[in-house]
């Protein structure tokens, strides 16, 4: 009796842990997010640094899916930008190829204002709390939603840390690729 009763409880959780999950929960960042100008060199391995190795929770609620695109966006736009500048400097990317062009250009536009987003987004991200947002069939949305926190924190955390540096870099380059 005791373990029919074990099996139910397991069986009654792990179908609220599932309530309102979609198989389809993992969503990867590709460069047209990071930037449309750079869609081009989406399945270029020379000028694509982020590859398929980004991605975010999905859970179908607006407020915490758009932080957690958002925040896996801005991290693959600091590493993209990161690997760019690096070849760049390292000669394996030409001053006044295109590519170079567009993603400098680009870059110069969005991070500027970026520390001001990552440090919102690290608010935003505080006052979320899955356990009171998802109750009832959306149970099964926390655990996916805790993840995502995670995740994006880390990414924030991560593009914080590189960002300070790679805007120099950028300022430096942005002469040299942009006059």
């Amino acid at each position: 009796m005791k373990k029919i009763i074990s099996l139910v409880v397991v069986s009654v959780f792990m179908s609220a842990m599932l309530w309102g999950q979609d198989s389809s929960d993992e969503k990867v960042v590709t460069l047209s997010d990071v930037s449309s100008f750079l869609e081009v060199y989406q399945d270029d391995a020379n000028y694509n640094f982020i590859g398929d190795s980004i991605f975010y929770k999905k859970i179908d609620n607006e407020k915490y899916d758009n932080i957690f695109e958002e925040s896996a966006i801005i991290y693959a736009t600091v590493l993209q930008v990161n690997g760019t500048i690096d070849d760049i400097n390292e000669g394996l990317i030409p001053l006044k190829s295109e590519f170079a062009v567009r993603s400098i250009g680009f870059a110069v536009k969005d991070l500027p204002g970026m520390e001001d987003r990552i440090a919102e987004l690290t608010d935003e991200i505080e006052n979320l709390n899955p356990r009171n947002d998802f109750r009832g069939r959306q149970v099964g949305k926390v655990p996916t939603a805790t993840q995502g926190i995670d995740i994006s924190r880390r990414q924030l955390q991560k593009s914080a840390g590189i960002l300070p540096d790679l805007l120099q870099s950028l300022e430096e380059i942005a002469e040299d690729v942009l006059d």
